[in-house]
């Protein structure tokens, strides 16, 4: 059944299929294609494309085939799967992508024969016709390590101004491990671009594009309605990969039709979430037995400054997302009837009932210009600036969903005399790449299963550690060390002190710009007088303060600028690591 028709469309929007007409092009996808297309027209050879599941890889390819076929000079040949058993088979596909892989006589060729077929054939195409070869190598982190050393050699072939054969290969995060197993072929790379996910005004956009693709030009009855807090929660679910919108969105439109529903709002993506089966969190939506216990949550969280437990938020129940309130931008203003052209996508702000609102209070509020506002994207039909609403670091300011439940609003940066060392440390929003092993080895030094444990009982909402989002907040166990001894008595380099568990990890992330953040710790301590401090410092102690020292003056001016040796500590101190 074409269910897109009941839409009042005339193809499927969020089709699986890589179809070059559906390429949304964010700013990333762009700069990637025209960067490797210039590599590829300059004849520099090696060209590598990472990134991560879903990221539109495979996308981006067809669209340079797209780009190339209209180019006489140009010819591209595509390695869909680079799998391979043994070297023959290898060089024999790539022969016969040439169309040289048999001889008159039709005896099997040997691989030295097989080479010499494409070297002859490289230069016939590349220099007698002056011709552009362009193989393209999807899914390159299943390349095997004998298919990598012929390609080495394939870029060997090279006259004085060029080489003979353009190589392009799109692969996942774990190419770049094999590449470090091959630096005689990482050597020869001359592109590396790593393609990330879209970000919340991308996401939005692309949504807007696909569907107005697939509508027709000549009818304006086309009125799919996604309100602000569904397409949040897409980008919530997705984390901006292409892969995951698509295949969301396309459960999405079905289940809007099922339930015979004429928006898609945050309820609808949820439920459809849940039941694609991914249960390992729970619906974050507010029940009014989840509102009570909200209320009891905030009575909680009160007390526990009064009780000593500084820094901690509670999670909500049920699990989900705690999120900070300035991640909720007040709109209202009065209505703008009619902003949502004919035959569009528009979104809907939702407050206390879903309605739609004009976005003019928040962009005279947030002071963003036009510019920023504006969606672009390829082949947009009438598309409305109130659609995406951003600010300069791409931090989402949208009107949110009521039934988002927002943290309990104490400030982790309260100086206050606490009577006993804390249960916790505080709470830590995760950020890409950060991993909860990475987490605990941050503040601890090594993530064992005791440290585990301890970081699960403190966040019952995460059932599986392997997969804490990005922008999730998570709660750091406490957990003392009695050998102050090791810290009393010892030299450290300490790059600067925070009152919060966050801001130690934003300190550490912004000193790692001039050094590794590798070469970093957080040593969490508490007082009676101070309650609990977040020193962060180099991840090394030293004998003494004079070693310290030393050590200090071998750093380069830039690390040291910020650096000092901190040698004493108060006493009585309690600290949390292990050293």
């Amino acid at each position: 059944m074409e269910y897109y028709r009941i839409l009042n469309l005339t193809r499927e929007p969020f089709s699986s299929s890589p179809e070059p007409d559906f390429f949304y092009e964010s700013r990333h996808h762009v700069e990637c294609l025209q960067k490797l297309e210039l590599a590829l027209r300059l004849r520099r050879g090696l060209s590598v494309i990472i990134g991560h599941v879903g990221a539109g890889k495979t996308t981006l390819s067809r669209q340079l085939i797209r780009k190339f076929s209209s180019d006489p000079e140009v010819e591209t040949h595509l390695m869909l799967d680079p799998h391979f058993s043994t070297e023959m088979e290898f060089l024999a596909y790539v022969a016969g992508l040439f169309g040289v892989a048999g001889d008159d006589n039709g005896s099997p060729a040997s691989a030295w024969q097989l080479r010499e077929r494409i070297k002859n054939y490289l230069f016939q195409q590349a220099v007698e016709r002056g011709r552009l070869v362009v193989l393209i190598i999807d899914e390159g982190q299943k390349i095997p390590d004998f298919a990598m050393e012929s390609l080495r050699e394939f870029l060997n072939y090279e006259t004085n101004e060029h080489k003979l054969l353009q190589i392009a290969i799109f692969g996942q995060d774990e190419f770049r491990e094999n590449l470090k197993c091959h630096p005689g072929f990482a050597d020869r790379i001359n592109l590396t671009y790593h393609l990330g996910p879209l970000n919340y005004k991308d996401t939005c956009a692309m949504v807007h594009f696909r569907i107005q693709k697939a509508a027709d030009e000549n009818r304006d009855d086309v009125s799919i309605r996604f309100t602000g807090p569904a397409l949040r929660a897409i980008f919530r679910e997705t984390g901006g990969y292409p892969r995951r919108i698509v295949l969301l969105c396309h459960q999405v439109l079905l289940a809007m039709i099922i339930k015979n529903k004429t928006k898609v709002d945050r309820r609808l993506v949820k439920s459809v979430i849940y039941g694609m089966g991914d249960h390992s969190r729970k619906s974050p939506l507010l029940t009014p037995a989840r509102a009570s216990i909200a209320v009891l949550v905030v009575v909680i969280a009160g007390a526990a400054v009064f009780y000593g437990l500084y820094g901690h938020r509670f999670p909500p129940p049920g699990g989900g997302f705690l999120w900070n309130s300035r991640d909720t931008a007040a709109g209202g203003g009065a209505e703008k009837p009619g902003y949502v052209s004919q035959g569009s996508i528009s979104l809907i702000a939702q407050g206390d009932e879903e309605e739609e609102h004009s976005f003019n209070a928040v962009e005279e509020e947030s002071g963003i210009s036009d510019d920023e506002l504006s969606v672009a994207y390829a082949g947009e039909r009438d598309a409305t600036a109130e659609s995406v609403i951003i600010n300069d670091d791409d931090d989402v300011r949208t009107v949110e969903d009521t039934e988002e439940v927002v943290s309990p609003g104490h400030d982790d940066t309260v100086d206050t005399r606490q009577p006993e060392p804390p249960a916790v440390l505080g709470t830590v929003r995760v950020v890409r790449n950060q991993f909860v092993c990475r987490m605990l080895r941050d503040v601890y030094g090594s993530c064992n299963d005791r440290l585990k444990k301890a970081f699960s009982e403190v966040n019952p909402q995460i059932e599986n550690l392997d997969r804490v989002l990005e922008g999730q907040l998570v709660t750091m166990p406490a957990l003392p060390d009695s050998r102050s001894d090791v810290y009393q008595n010892g030299g450290w380099i300490s790059v600067g002190e925070e009152l919060s568990l966050d801001d130690a990890y934003k300190r550490r992330r912004m000193y790692g710009r001039s050094a590794s953040a590798s070469e970093l710790r957080i040593l969490p301590y508490w007082t009676e007088e101070e309650g609990l401090r977040f020193s962060v410092i180099f991840n090394k102690r030293y004998d003494d303060s004079e070693a310290a020292r030393k050590a200090l003056g071998k750093l380069s001016p830039e690390k040291a600028a910020e650096a000092k040796v901190v040698d004493t500590w108060t006493e009585n101190a309690v600290f949390f690591g292990n050293w």
